[in-house]
């Protein structure tokens, strides 16, 4: 049945951190949605060069959320400048490579990086 539901990934960025994925599947869809965001967090976290990775470090220091939306105003992701949620297009949960790169800059905003843009 789908329905909102949420889940506690753990192992992420060095078995550091965890994060709470939130979003409307089956139990079944929901567990593969937190596992493809898992792999984009740590695959885009061991590419990107130390001031960026303690940067990610730093936003998932605190309690992330990561919200699943089926129908954004958004193309990929949105975050808040050293906020505490992401939302991420599960549009893009099939695309490996969309979703490395919207993982990654969401987390980089949440970890403060004013560089990065808080939507896309």
């Amino acid at each position: 049945m789908v329905k909102e539901r949420t889940i506690i990934i753990t192992g992420l960025l060095d078995n550091d951190s965890s994060a709470t994925v939130k979003g409307n599947f089956d139990k079944a869809g929901l567990e593969d949605a937190a596992g493809k965001i898992k792999t984009a967090l740590n695959t885009r976290f061991l590419k990107l060069p130390e001031v960026s990775q303690t940067t990610m470090k730093n936003a998932f220091a605190k309690s992330v959320f990561i919200i699943l939306d089926e129908n954004p105003t958004y193309s990929n992701y949105s975050a808040t400048l050293n906020g505490d949620t992401m939302r991420i297009n599960s549009a893009i949960l099939n695309d490996a490579e969309a979703l490395e790169t919207a993982v990654g800059r969401a987390s980089l905003v949440l970890g403060g990086n004013t560089v990065t843009p808080e939507i896309g």
